[in-house]
């Protein structure tokens, strides 16, 4: 990537974009690609914040009670795409943000009923060159609309669906049907202790195997290794080794509690059903019985008015370590165990979900045309 000191317009170059991305080592897939399969006709530059920005941003959401946002350097470029928080600066900007959360960093949920963050947090988005929040999901942009509690910002809250770049499919060959379930963090509130139980009912009926890959707490560890059918991967691996789990698949299994979006478009990409809850925007992102099922999970963290039903997310986890609900883990067994004996209606599934990263909602090019037009437009604010 050009460095910011590159910026600003050349000669015969289209307008320039200053991404600004506040993860600083960990930029996901669907964040990288904003800046390696970028819209045509612009100059791209990126900033990553430092730890020490980091650090201030959330002295000032938790003691001062102001939203987090992105300080964003002195820059020529025509405008900032800020990814996952509002911005500080005097460029024409737009955020991408996941969930209303986010103006507390997704982390520290006791200043979102602070009323002075709100206050501040209205006064980024009500400025003038504010341009656009664009949302996850549909459902993502009314929970913003509605924190913020004022309607005549919707207008500027419009949904930029998330994406990555496309891949073909390299089926690896396997002796039976595999169910995979991928969390790099947060192993309760992604459902890792219902997948272990789910797993246990699968397989008293079926030859299969379950590939948990996820940090594995210690008691679970001793509990689970070494049974036929469930294969440990505990640690982080590379992206290939990553796509392989997926190639090698079945079935993608998530019933998770909190909220999530990357690995539903890896495994769209692989051309695998997904199995997951239908809370929050789980079931605009997983149609169900249409590229997979979606399951109630009546303990999520969210309420349906987008609210959080929980102060915090260390509270809801404890919460989660002693939740036990049969009810939804043999609904999640029965879908499952529908995929396994109907292997047609699993490849027809995963077939359509993997036309959403070919043509549909989830494609670079398709996203590309909307994002254009939002830098098309923020360049000409400036002027």
């Amino acid at each position: 990537m050009r460095s910011v000191g590159d910026g600003g317009q050349r000669e015969g170059a289209g307008p320039s974009i200053l991404l600004s991305n506040y993860n600083v080592k960990s930029t996901h897939p669907i964040q990288k690609v904003l800046y390696t399969h970028p819209p045509k006709g612009f100059v791209i530059h990126q900033h990553l914040a430092s730890r020490q920005a980091c650090w201030a941003r959330t002295f000032r959401n938790c003691v001062l009670g102001l939203p987090e946002y992105d300080l964003v350097p002195k820059t020529d470029d025509d405008a900032v795409l800020s990814v996952g928080l509002t911005c500080k600066t005097k460029k024409p900007w737009s955020a991408i943000m996941e969930h209303y959360s986010v103006f507390s960093n997704n982390l520290f949920y006791p200043p979102l009923r602070r009323p002075s963050l709100k206050r501040h947090a209205l006064k980024m988005v009500r400025a003038d060159n504010c341009h656009r929040i664009l949302a996850y999901t549909d459902i993502a942009g009314e929970g913003i609309l509605k924190w913020l509690g004022d309607k005549s910002l919707k207008e500027k809250i419009e949904t930029l669906y998330p994406v990555i770049a496309d891949a073909p499919v390299k089926r690896v060959k396997h002796d039976v049907p595999t169910v995979l379930f991928i969390a790099n963090t947060d192993f309760y509130g992604k459902g890792g202790k219902e997948v272990l139980a789910i797993a246990d009912n699968i397989l008293k009926r079926y030859d299969a195997e379950f590939i948990i890959k996820s940090p594995v707490p210690e008691e679970y560890l001793r509990k689970y290794q070494g049974r036929k059918g469930l294969t440990f991967i505990t640690s982080r691996i590379p992206d290939a080794e990553l796509n392989a789990l997926y190639d090698r698949s079945d079935v993608f299994l998530f019933p998770l509690y909190t909220s999530s979006f990357g690995v539903y478009l890896e495994a769209k990409r692989a051309a695998l059903p997904v199995v997951t809850s239908a809370h929050f925007d789980m079931t605009e992102i997983v149609r169900d019985n249409i590229d997979g099922f979606t399951i109630d999970n009546p303990q999520y963290f969210f309420k349906p008015g987008f609210e959080h039903t929980w102060f915090n997310r260390n509270t809801y986890t404890d919460f989660l370590k002693t939740l036990h609900q049969p009810k939804m883990e043999r609904e999640f067994t029965a879908r499952v165990a529908t995929l396994i004996e109907d292997g047609a209606l699993a490849r027809r599934m995963g077939n359509a979900g993997k036309r959403e990263i070919v043509s549909g909602r989830f494609n670079v090019q398709k996203r590309n045309k909307q994002l254009a037009r939002i830098y098309q437009e923020m360049a000409f604010l400036r002027r």
